[in-house]
């Protein structure tokens, strides 16, 4: 078995139907950069599994497979987002399980609903504020609470070729699947306010709510 290191190509026989012979690889240091190690693995059978988007871009450098429609087409994730909500008392919630509960009554509609905290020192990441927007969240951080949710997508990605940036996947959320993440916030939201919350913050975009007004506008 072999470590650090990264697969730059699949080892075929020539011609369409070539068999897979192994793969080709580099060696990394903990730094991912390139030592100069080179490795060439032979195989009677080679499995691919660089995970939904990494394998049809190591296919489609090998040239395997480029002549499939398919291939780098019909990706689909579970788009989630989360509600923060801040209250009067201290909660500490980085405190215990961070994923503790979750709710599936809506499961059939595809949405499901998830107990998660971040802790302090990575939400400050995952936040679309800045400056002293940012410095008022995290000082008020041991008052807030979270809940997440997830929809099963009926969108679909595709990987792409863009000159300069290489390899990226386009991805973009039907008019339905904007519907349901609408929805999920506005139930959350009202039950953070409904259960005393002062304000209820927003991840996917720069936004708070404060009364069930604001949720409906």
């Amino acid at each position: 078995a072999y470590t650090h290191a990264r697969v730059t190509k699949i080892l075929k026989d020539l011609g369409p139907e070539g068999a897979v012979r192994g793969v080709v690889a580099e060696a990394i240091g903990r730094d991912s950069r390139r030592t100069g190690v080179k490795l060439t693995i032979t195989a009677d059978r080679t499995i691919i599994a660089a995970g939904t988007v990494f394998s049809p871009q190591l296919l489609r450098e090998s040239g395997i497979a480029r002549k499939n429609k398919n291939l780098g087409r019909h990706l689909t994730l579970h788009p989630a987002t989360e509600i923060i909500a801040e209250f009067e008392e201290d909660i500490h919630g980085w405190e215990g399980t961070p994923q503790a509960y979750y709710l599936d009554h809506f499961a059939k509609e595809g949405i499901m609903f998830e107990g998660i905290f971040t802790p302090p020192d990575l939400v400050g990441l995952t936040t679309p504020f800045v400056g002293t927007k940012l410095i008022d969240f995290m000082k008020n951080y041991s008052h807030m609470t979270t809940f997440g949710i997830m929809i099963h997508d009926e969108s679909e990605g595709r990987l792409i070729w863009l000159p300069l940036f290489g390899y990226t996947f386009y991805y973009a959320l039907t008019p339905g699947d904007v519907k349901r993440i609408q929805r999920v916030v506005g139930f959350l939201s009202r039950i953070f306010l409904k259960g005393g919350a002062t304000r209820v913050f927003l991840l996917t975009r720069n936004r708070e709510f404060k009364t069930l007004d604001d949720i409906e506008k």
